[in-house]
């Protein structure tokens, strides 16, 4: 993984079991004060002055169905700041506002696209006691906390080498806001930012220069009392945790309900498994972590072809890109090199139970044709479809904004076009990443936002960027999670059932072998949940036998069929019958013959036979192996005579099973 930091790229290799970082708890840390013309070019020195400010910042001024939209506008572009590059976008929704933070400016929209205050990142985090007005500033992050009903906000200051924090003091972003500075002992390179109902939390990589021959030196998380950030606290609690060189682009989640735990995660060094981390205080003193296994490791994508130029777009690298956390799945983003040699970028869509930790989704969005998807942003709606906003280009497209929508059932909706590009990017940086964010008036709809090409300023090192809001229209029922547990002859089947909104019937169909001619009643549950567990018996399984099961659910959208589960019911008795004919006559020579299905346990077969029905005489067994399917098992029974009864006997360690009395043919 490519550690980036202002231009330069930085390669670090690590390997990681256990997690241990420093915790600074004293309520200060080393500032750093540089004139604002110094060069950064090394470490910085120590220096002792508060570690929080508290600042009240105001201004003033201005496959499924195709997805739809519902408001389309140009975002902040280039000409807020020229010469800045990537664009860093980032959108938050809330109290039906707006809010976009771009790498030089933060800006206030109507949600139709009207603006209400554009100004530079430095004017909006300084305030009464600290002008920042002057400062260069990077890496914005801005989010809506639907718990608080408050926006916050996070920046890396490069002259001071700080980072600063913001949360409005209300609902209305154009209100004040209070910033504090969380001042660094190097340069703590794109910021990320995550709340719970108890912590702020904001994690950085932290290099020991931001220029020159700067050196990674680790992830770092910052937690901060959400509570004392609320009420406005001059020092709010507060824990460090780090630089560790093993972990980078640690990403808190952004929670889109109320939850006691910050859940993190960040793409292992081999790109095979997501680390999981979680914060329950404002005070940690450590954190652990777990690894989860991806389906398939993700793989650095390379730069990506543009229309109009020969320099192609950088696509980034693998890093984790954002995180979502909806109560039950936390939802994470990458991009991934995928095509013929990997020659294109694909994004990938993760979903986790953080509790657990396991994978409970993992699905490649591959864009149609020779278009690569780069800075893949994911939000869930309300009916736990994934929405996916993306920067595209080809050959023959300028960087635009587009978007698509994975489905609770893994299936990726055709991708759709939101914004389009109208020139190529030249600058040599593009992205870092884009926005998602999902609308707390209408959890239907979800917000996205990211970097388009547009020689702004008549350049083609310029850009702008796009924002749109998009619904995934009705659509038929997505089904996950089929199961079965085997109880005795029967079994209880049970899965996890989308509705969409939509009233929805549903049914269980089963059988053995890879069939289903046995169903279970229909069912009904409304459309006001997110999801429905859904459960029902299966009755009449054959015993030691392989059986599927599938949900088939329909609603007024559509039919689903889910995928199918398996499950192997217990031993049981064999089951005898006979072939036709039963018995025949072969050179002279009685020879007869018996379907024999051992039922799951190896079984012995033999042969009783005589001249009335008290038999007397018996055949060698033969041993059937443990199968679920009949077996012919055959006999030569010289003795038989014409008109002598027989029968079939088998018996296993589950119990014994005779066939009915035959008769020997003449």
């Amino acid at each position: 993984m490519r550690r980036r930091l202002l231009g330069p790229v930085l390669v670090v290799a690590a390997t990681a079991l256990v997690l241990r970082l420093d915790v600074f708890r004293d309520g200060t840390a080393p500032p750093v004060v540089r004139d604002p013309a110094t060069p950064l070019v090394d470490p910085p020195q120590r220096a002792a002055f508060p570690l929080f400010q508290r600042l009240a910042v105001g201004g003033s001024g201005p496959a499924p169905p195709s997805p739809a939209q519902s408001a389309t506008f140009g975002g902040l572009d280039a000409r807020q700041l020229p010469g800045v590059n990537p664009a860093d976008v980032q959108i938050a929704v809330g109290n039906g506002m707006v809010v976009q933070t771009v790498n030089s400016s933060i800006a206030v929209w109507t949600t139709d696209g009207r603006l209400l205050r554009s100004q530079s990142l430095a004017e909006f985090f300084s305030g009464t006691g600290v002008d920042r007005s002057r400062d260069a500033m990077t890496d914005p992050r801005v989010l809506w906390d639907p718990v608080s009903g408050r926006f916050f906000a996070a920046v890396f200051d490069i002259t001071r080498l700080e980072l600063d924090v913001g949360v409005s003091t209300s609902a209305d972003p154009l209100g004040p806001w209070t910033v504090y500075s969380l001042p660094s002992s190097g340069c703590p390179d794109q910021p990320r930012l995550g709340t719970s109902d108890v912590a702020v939390v904001v994690t950085d990589d932290l290099f020991s220069a931001c220029r020159s021959r700067g050196r990674f030196l680790g992830g770092e998380v910052h937690v901060l009392s959400k509570a004392d950030m609320l009420a406005g606290a001059a020092a709010p609690r507060r824990a460090n945790l780090g630089p560790d060189s093993r972990f980078g682009a640690i990403t808190p989640a952004a929670a889109l309900v109320s939850t006691p735990v910050v859940y993190l995660t960040s793409v292992s060094q081999t790109g095979g498994s997501l680390n999981v981390f979680a914060i329950d205080s404002p005070s940690p003193t450590s954190l652990p972590f777990k690894q989860v296994a991806l389906r398939s490791a993700l793989t650095e994508p390379g730069d990506s072809p543009q229309r109009g130029s020969a320099m192609p777009l950088d696509s980034g690298d693998d890093r984790v890109q954002n995180a979502v956390y909806d109560g039950t799945t936390l939802f994470v983003t990458a991009s991934e090199a995928c095509g013929s040699n990997g020659a294109r970028a694909c994004g990938r869509v993760i979903g986790l139970d953080p509790r657990t930790p396991r994978l409970v989704r993992d699905t490649t969005v591959v864009l149609p044709g020779s278009r690569s998807l780069l800075y893949p942003a994911v939000a869930p709606d309300s009916r736990g479809n994934v929405v996916v906003g993306f920067v595209y280009t080809s050959p023959t497209d300028f960087p635009g904004l587009g978007y698509t929508y994975v489905r609770p059932d893994g299936v990726v909706a055709a991708p759709r076009d939101l914004v389009p590009g109208s020139a190529p990017n030249e600058s040599g940086r593009f992205g870092d990443y884009s926005g998602a964010a999902r609308d707390p008036v209408d959890p239907s709809t979800v917000w996205v936002g990211a970097e388009i090409g547009q020689a702004a300023d008549g350049t083609l090192e310029s850009w702008g960027s796009g924002i749109a809001s998009v619904r995934v229209p009705p659509q038929p029922p997505a089904v996950v999670a089929t199961r079965a547990v085997v109880r005795g002859s029967t079994a209880s089947a049970s899965a996890e059932l989308f509705v969409e909104g939509l009233p929805t019937r549903y049914r269980f169909e089963y059988g053995a072998g890879g069939s289903f001619g046995s169903r279970t009643a229909t069912a009904t549950v409304s459309g006001d949940g997110r999801s429905e567990p859904i459960a029902g018996v299966l009755r009449g399984l054959l015993p030691g036998t392989v059986h599927s099961v599938r949900v088939v659910a329909t609603n007024a959208a559509g039919t689903s069929t889910g995928a199918p589960a398996t499950f192997r019911t217990a031993p049981g008795p064999p089951r005898v019958s006979y072939a036709a004919p039963a018995a025949k006559r072969v050179r002279g020579t009685a020879v007869v013959r018996a379907l024999v299905t051992s039922a799951g346990a190896a079984t012995r077969v033999a042969f009783e036979y005589g001249r009335t029905r008290a038999y007397g005489k018996r055949t060698g067994s033969i041993l059937v192996a443990a199968a679920a399917r009949a077996s012919l098992v055959v006999a030569r029974v010289p003795a038989l005579a014409p008109g002598d009864h027989f029968r079939v006997v088998a018996a296993n360690a589950q119990g014994r099973s005779a066939g009915r009395d035959r008769v020997a043919p003449r």
